[in-house]
């Protein structure tokens, strides 16, 4: 280790680090990640955003930081990420105000769609009103992810 890396205590060496446990040392999150880390309906197959695609992290971010934490995806910038595996205590209330919000939109459509019997496109056209400009893309998509939920939901009961 160089002087300026003991100085500044940064490890370039692989041998420091550990597996990643959100995505097991395969750099991105699939959906048996997913579905183990209980983030089905958070989170979508991609890039590792806890190890940031490199398959291992520092052990200490292993205690400071849970694996399955919902904000804590690749959507966040690079300064965000940082300040919340750091324990900015801005950022880890942004992240539990993103995870109100997620579980609101998904207890919403399940209460739209079980409780006041709405349809899909009837809850997708709900949410779209508050978007000024949409795109018939912007509406497959969240109709999807009210499919989606509602599946969640119903194999869950």
């Amino acid at each position: 280790m160089s002087f300026f890396q003991r100085l500044f205590n940064k490890t370039t060496s692989t041998e420091y680090l550990v597996e990643c446990p959100r995505c097991l040392g395969k750099g991105h999150v699939d959906l048996d990640d997913i579905k183990r880390l209980k983030n089905e309906l958070k989170w979508i197959p991609g890039k590792c955003a806890y190890c940031n695609g490199v398959s291992k992290v520092k052990p200490e971010m292993i205690t400071e930081v849970a694996a399955n934490d919902a904000y804590l995806t690749i959507n966040i910038s690079k300064l965000e990420r940082t300040l919340f595996i750091n324990g900015n205590q801005a950022a880890i209330k942004r992240g539990e105000a993103h995870k109100e919000y997620v579980d609101l939109i998904i207890q919403n459509i399940k209460e739209l769609y079980f409780v006041e019997n709405l349809d899909i496109e009837e809850i997708a056209e709900l949410y779209l009103q508050s978007i000024p400009e949409w795109d018939i893309k912007q509406k497959n998509e969240l109709s999807s992810y009210i499919k989606k939920v509602i599946e969640h939901s119903s194999k869950s009961k």
